[in-house]
């Protein structure tokens, strides 16, 4: 799993020791923003500046669904609530609820 931001780059390794990516998908159209790990669910997703939220399965490690979200401007992070199964897009000026079980953004 890779993370990295505002110029730092990133990839967890074995151990927990940053190393090298032992996988990389080019899944997204753009730059992944924020990842997030759901235990809850043993999912994570992803935030992409080309506005969709993916959440991946981890076996296999795949994306299970890919959201695209209402607001698509600046958005910059991303958190998870692991009992409600639910993900946060945040932006600068709006946050987006998406149901990692259901695949969309709640209204």
């Amino acid at each position: 799993v890779c993370r990295g931001g505002r110029g730092r780059g990133g990839a967890l390794g074995e151990g927990g020791a940053l190393r090298r990516p032992v996988e990389v998908r080019k899944v997204h159209r753009e730059k992944v923003r924020d990842l997030q790990y759901n235990p809850g669910g043993r999912e994570f997703g992803t935030l992409s500046a080309d506005g969709t939220l993916k959440v991946w399965s981890l076996e296999p490690l795949q994306p299970r669904s890919s959201v695209e979200l209402i607001h698509r401007e600046e958005l910059v992070c991303l958190c998870v609530d692991p009992r409600r199964g639910l993900f946060a897009a945040g932006s600068e000026s709006h946050v987006q609820l998406v149901d990692s079980r259901a695949a969309r953004v709640q209204r």
